[in-house]
């Protein structure tokens, strides 16, 4: 059985774990909707592939843990939910006077080490992504909101 036999999540799949092997393999990841063409209910697997590819800030760097970083956009609320509140950076674009920008920020939530600067209210990336249920995702990561405020 050829390559064209597997479906294209299948391929990224099966990439992302060749890489993960390889110590030399690249510093910097960068994948846009890597859900694409992936069982809905593979998902998880696919986010702890990529959190098993980036460096563990907890643990030294070295030949166990490589020196990498995984950058991925996506408009999944399936792959979001799979992700905990400092691992999501919202990206908006944003029209004005004088042109277009991207307006960027961490989700607000206490804990959150990205800090409170410049942080979205939860209920904004809620509404981005048409009232998916992120609350209940994010809430079992007993996680609080900006301010104080317990789930």
């Amino acid at each position: 059985m050829g390559p064209r036999a597997l479906s294209d999540g299948t391929l990224r799949f099966l990439a992302l774990v060749t890489m993960q092997m390889d110590p030399e393999a690249g510093r910097v990841l960068c994948m846009e909707e890597p859900e694409n063409g992936i069982h809905p209910d593979r998902i998880p697997a696919m986010v702890r592939l990529l959190r098993d590819y980036a460096v563990d800030p907890e643990l030294a760097i070295g030949a166990d843990n490589p020196l990498r970083q995984v950058i991925v956009n996506s408009h999944s609320p399936e792959l979001l939910k799979q992700l905990d509140v400092p691992e999501i950076l919202f990206v908006e674009a944003v029209d004005g006077p004088d042109g277009r920008w991207a307006e960027v920020g961490p989700i607000a939530a206490t804990g959150n080490w990205r800090g409170e600067a410049g942080s979205i209210p939860l209920s904004r990336l809620e509404a981005v992504l048409g009232g998916a249920p992120m609350s209940a995702a994010l809430r079992d990561r007993q996680l609080t909101l900006g301010g104080g405020t317990s789930w």
